[in-house]
């Protein structure tokens, strides 16, 4: 870069805004001023690029375990960059919330997981005061097996601590103009067991003219 064309910022400041005499016009002292503002524009981006390191959403991604390490937020399997990287930002937060009936739903939610709802399973049976039920609606397009352990592993985290998941019901709902009035509800029971691999949740069945449906996979968690 010529005296007159380069556009360093600290050179510019030096030159310009200071406007220092003895580098008004091209020379041995404007060159070593010109070399020492073009170092210091690396040190500036050096102090800038380890400034976004220190947060989460700017961080590099290698730098996100260590946030989340530091936050109680390991990364587990069911993470991807993505997902992980939103539990770090959110990990404050959602400890907070853990651990009670309105936080899990909302963490869920960020995590992709719309319309969640607790059901205490002390209603249907006194002998399962610890037992709940976890009922979500409209899950991704991409819904997956991986999509239903994550689910358990967030729910596993953030539930209260003695607590147990009986079910975790994925419903899926869609609809078509009315004429009849007709509407279905069709149910699909899945086990769940630990270190078993269950099929995919089914796709919702097929409406027909003037029909409303709505499908669930409920997921049975049994440990064996």
């Amino acid at each position: 870069m010529s005296f007159y064309t380069d556009k360093s910022p600290f050179w510019r400041y030096f030159r310009d805004t200071l406007a220092l005499g003895f580098i008004a016009a091209p020379g041995a002292l404007a060159a070593i001023v010109q070399g020492m503002a073009r170092s210091l524009d690396t040190v500036r981006k050096d102090i800038l690029w380890a400034r976004e390191q220190f947060v989460p959403p700017t961080a590099e991604e290698g730098y996100i375990p260590l946030h989340g390490d530091s936050r109680g937020a390991p990364r587990t399997r069911f993470d991807n960059p993505a997902r992980y990287r939103l539990r770090v930002e959110r990990a404050a937060a959602w400890h907070k919330k853990g651990g009670k009936v309105i936080g899990l739903p909302e963490i869920l939610m960020e995590y992709g997981f719309s319309g969640g709802k607790i059901y205490n399973c002390l209603y249907d049976d006194p002998d399962l005061w610890a037992h709940f039920d976890i009922n979500l609606l409209n899950p991704p397009a991409d819904f997956n097996a991986a999509d239903v352990e994550a689910v358990f592993s967030l729910a596993n985290q953030y539930k209260p601590g003695r607590s147990v998941i009986r079910t975790i019901r994925f419903a899926k709902q869609h609809t078509a103009p009315r004429h009849a009035g007709a509407m279905a509800q069709t149910a699909v029971i899945m086990d769940h067991r630990v270190k078993w691999k269950e099929a995919l949740p089914p796709e919702p069945v097929p409406l027909h003219t003037g029909a409303a449906a709505q499908c669930y996979a409920v997921i049975n968690n049994f440990i064996g």
